[in-house]
């Protein structure tokens, strides 16, 4: 292995060539130690930008480190600790090659971390579901923290780049809030809206109009459908137009300029043509707490519409519970999740792996396969099958 120094920089730009490369510019710095770092966290001196290279393939790599996979998780404005080597240019045969090869590396300082705390903001909905909620957070304002950081280190005075900027920066999923991530991928809203209408289709059909008529039973009063990492509620609309029911987006992220969750008109407009209910949007973050298990066992059904890390969680919370459950799981996510294990003993790295591993919680569960493009697997949990 070639002789390898320690440096501290600042990821400026990145691209991701697959599972096995990423090249990046850095800013280099010479602090070694956090006292080298202003009150705002910035560096306090910089070094030219240098071009640096990961690859997973060379004999260089450390392996007892994660390889960034993809651009994310790299983010602008991250500070990161590097050791690095002299990248062997001649081999490369490209005057524009890295100067530097990355051996190890580790996140020092995530932007994300900061512009999710700028953005985050105290919920102004009073429904007596969500009393007190602070989990918040505003899309606008994630946008703007963001946007500011990432002119740190690039220069633009136009309004049009910043249109490019936001894109750049998508905010987070409300799953990959909870678990300090920026992973998710988005596609074309009207994709969206045709998965969530052909899924609450099949609900209606699998279980039948009158199963959605509120009821009660015990302590609980089952008045609402939970809808898990709803995002802008498409999914919550379809059902509430189908079953006249209330639904209920649980989902940290606030869409819109103002405090409280923004619908589109187009669909509020559709609920008030059908005397309707317009969903209500819990600004919480959905893990296996208390609180969150007692709004599952509040709930006729808890739903999840490729909700991401919490995809799990959904299941495990409907089955302890014993609440009606329907999920159309998307990303694997192998890598957040390592100890996922099949209980042949298989590690969890496949889709059709993750479809299995969610099955084998409990045997009620029965899986669908939906008219739709893209991941269309419907796991349904019904408690009131006969094991």
């Amino acid at each position: 292995m070639m002789e390898s120094f320690l440096a501290k920089a600042v990821i400026v730009s990145r691209r991701s060539c697959g599972k096995h490369l990423m090249f990046c510019e850095v800013h280099m710095t010479q602090a070694t130690n956090e006292n080298e770092l202003d009150t705002s966290g910035d560096l306090l001196v910089k070094l030219d930008t240098v071009k640096i290279v990961f690859r997973r393939d060379s004999d260089n790599w450390g392996n007892d480190t994660i390889f960034p996979t993809k651009k994310s998780s790299l983010p602008y404005g991250a500070m990161v600790e590097l050791e690095l080597c002299q990248y062997d240019k001649e081999s490369a045969q490209n005057e524009n090659a890295p100067q530097y090869e990355v051996i190890r590396w580790k996140m020092l300082k995530d932007p994300r971390t900061e512009a999710i705390e700028n953005a985050k903001q105290k919920s102004l909905e009073t429904n007596e579901r969500n009393p007190d909620c602070s989990d918040g957070i505003s899309q606008t304002k994630y946008f703007e923290s963001r946007m500011n950081q990432y002119l740190k280190f690039h220069s633009t005075s136009t309004k049009e780049k910043q249109t490019d900027i936001k894109k750049k920066h998508k905010l987070p999923s409300s799953s990959s809030i909870q678990c300090g991530k920026d992973m998710m991928t988005f596609s074309h809203g009207r994709d969206k809206g045709l998965r969530a209408k052909i899924f609450a289709l099949f609900l209606v059909e699998k279980f039948g109009h009158d199963f959605f008529q509120t009821s009660s039973e015990g302590k609980y009063n089952h008045t609402h459908i939970l809808d898990v990492a709803g995002g802008k509620g498409f999914l919550s609309f379809e059902l509430s137009l189908l079953t006249q029911t209330q639904c209920s987006i649980i989902d940290p992220l606030i869409r819109g300029k103002k405090e409280e969750q923004q619908f589109r008109k187009r669909d509020i407009k559709r609920i008030e043509k059908a005397n309707g209910l317009i969903p209500i949007h819990i600004a919480k973050c959905f893990v296996l707490s208390e609180e969150c298990l007692n709004l599952v066992r509040d709930s006729i059904m808890i739903l999840g519409l490729h909700p991401d890390q919490c995809t799990e969680d959904i299941m495990d919370a409907a089955i302890s519970t014993n609440t009606p459950a329907a999920i159309i799981p998307c990303c694997v996510f192998s890598s957040l999740f390592p100890n996922r294990t099949l209980k042949n003993g298989i590690k969890v790295q496949t889709y059709d792996e993750f479809i299995i591993y969610l099955m084998e919680k409990d045997d009620r569960i029965t899986k669908h396969t939906l008219d739709f493009e893209g991941m269309n697997q419907a796991l349904v949990f019904d408690p009131r099958i006969a094991v």
